[in-house]
């Protein structure tokens, strides 16, 4: 990528939250089902696979702390850990934080029927397909089911 391109995904980057709080407002809360709810500082942030656009349903607001561990990886934590005095990041401790934050939930049917236990919401998506967002709405009360199952904190 170039200095030119830096400079147009930079300006888009502005662009589209400028947007996004003219017609949303400013973030006003986190939609993390595993936030902390230390801060008053909120944020949108773009959801994972999805483009650069506007349209709302390609972000949720996150609070500061959740937003950068939201945005957090391997290949990043590590590059991060590389020039800290040249000390290599652990996996073990990467996979150690997202386990702490992660919540137990579980899946009914429509009827109320229990289906099945998962160890976190992300695990829920790998093996239903339904995505941990969505996930995290019904579970907080916004939405009444997500893929066609109801989700609750086990």
């Amino acid at each position: 990528m170039n200095m030119g391109q830096n400079k147009i995904d930079k300006l888009l980057y502005h662009r589209i939250h400028n947007w996004l709080n003219y017609y949303y407002g400013k973030a006003d809360k986190c939609e993390n089902i595993h936030c902390p709810k230390k801060t008053d500082y909120f944020t949108y942030a773009l959801i994972k696979g999805k483009k650069y656009e506007k349209k709302r349903s390609n972000f949720i607001m996150l609070c500061r702390s959740c937003h950068a561990i939201y945005d957090l990886t391997k290949e990043g934590m590590k590059k991060k850990s590389q020039k800290m005095k040249g000390r290599k990041f652990p996996d073990k401790a990467y996979d150690t934080l997202r386990k702490r934050l992660s919540i137990k939930v579980n899946q009914y049917t429509r009827a109320g029927k229990f289906i099945a236990s998962f160890p976190s919401s992300r695990e829920a998506e790998k093996q239903t397909g339904v995505q941990d967002s969505s996930i995290a709405l019904c579970i907080k009360g916004a939405y009444k089911h997500a893929g066609g199952f109801i989700w609750k904190i086990a």
